[in-house]
């Protein structure tokens, strides 16, 4: 075939360490379990992982001296973290190399989120009231995705009632807390059936 032309490609790889997951804005619920991941490259070593809460700059230790190639930790939300919604970043410690994530959130569900009424155009919901949040989210399915409802919505503490709501349709509904301006993982959805349901007059 005669002489060849090759051609040589390379790139250098510089200490990096970086968290993979979360990165931001993912929801994590009290005692449950998520595998936070992380990407390293250059010098070895042993991993240390990390959490702080709402920005105190206090790191509280989740692991420490994880082995080198290791690049998964599975991890269980403390259970203490369910005193409303608070901001949570995670960091993975190598040498002098620090990955930090972005603002994320934690906090418990709004449990038991159920429908207790319709009649007529009302829907009634009622759900566990989550420590120390401010208010409460709820959602309805539009088209393709949950959307906040924001309008014929009165709350008051761990119920709600939602007006102008069709009786002849089938609709999906979800909560979410919230402290200040801090919002939760959303329910999973519950579905409201056709026509009334323990309706006794409003």
């Amino acid at each position: 075939l005669g002489p060849q032309i090759y051609f040589l490609n390379y790139e250098f790889l510089n200490e990096e360490l970086a968290m993979a997951y979360p990165l931001a804005n993912e929801k994590f619920i009290a005692g449950e379990v998520y595998r936070l991941r992380w990407d390293s490259y250059g010098n070895s070593g042993m991993f240390d992982l990390e959490y702080e809460l709402d920005g105190n700059n206090n790191w509280i230790s989740i692991a420490n001296n994880i082995e080198e190639n290791t690049r998964v930790y599975e991890w269980t939300a403390p259970l203490s973290l369910n005193k409303g919604i608070k901001n949570i970043r995670f960091r993975v410690k190598k040498g002098s190399s620090i990955g930090t994530s972005g603002n994320n959130q934690i906090g418990p569900l709004a449990d038991n989120f159920k429908i207790t009424k319709i009649c007529n155009n009302q829907v009634h919901f009622s759900w566990t009231a989550i420590p120390n949040a401010t208010s409460y989210t709820i959602y309805k399915l539009g088209a393709k995705y949950m959307e906040p409802v924001t309008s014929n919505i009165v709350f008051n503490g761990n119920t709600a009632i939602l007006s102008n709501q069709s009786n002849t349709t089938s609709e999906h509904y979800a909560i979410s807390g919230l402290t200040n301006s801090l919002e939760g993982s959303r329910s999973f959805a519950i579905e409201k059936v056709l026509g009334d349901y323990l309706c006794n007059g409003i």
